[in-house]
């Protein structure tokens, strides 16, 4: 509930149930145009490349480390994860902001990868997957002749 005491009148305090209403219609919409814009109910990512990596960092915390899977095909590499919660039955929620969410993400590869080098470690709850780029896909300079 909030309260909003009125500058015009120090002693007047009313009651904003409805705004907690609102809040949380506009919190269910978010979550229906995360799921429609495809990143679904699980957890943002990021990917940065530079020269010879590609790095995928995401938010893993809650998941088991040995529940994730990775996997590469041709181009396309597909990240999964789930993240239980464990819910107690019986109980009035005070406050439930934790959620179980799935995470299933297929990533186009900007180059060739050697999956041979490829580390994935999970460190504070954040886990980075690292790829390297496969030496025949590495940029080789062209030399002009001059005549």
């Amino acid at each position: 509930m909030y309260r909003f005491t009125s500058p015009f009148s120090p002693t007047c305090a009313t009651s904003w149930d409805s705004l907690t209403a609102f809040d949380e219609a506009i919190a269910d919409f978010h979550r229906l145009v995360d799921g429609v814009v495809g990143r679904g109910n699980g957890p943002a990512i990021n990917v940065h490349a530079d020269e010879q990596h590609l790095v995928i960092t995401a938010p893993v915390s809650g998941v088991d480390p040995k529940s994730i899977t990775i996997t590469t095909v041709g181009d396309t590499l597909t990240l999964a994860a789930a993240r239980t919660v464990d819910e107690p039955a019986n109980v009035t929620w005070l406050a439930r902001e934790r959620s179980a969410w799935t995470l299933n993400r297929s990533l186009q590869l900007p180059f060739r990868i050697d999956p041979a080098d490829a580390t994935a470690t999970v460190k504070d709850g954040v886990l980075t997957v690292t790829l390297k780029r496969h030496a025949e896909d590495n940029p080789k300079a062209i030399t002009v002749a001059v005549n």
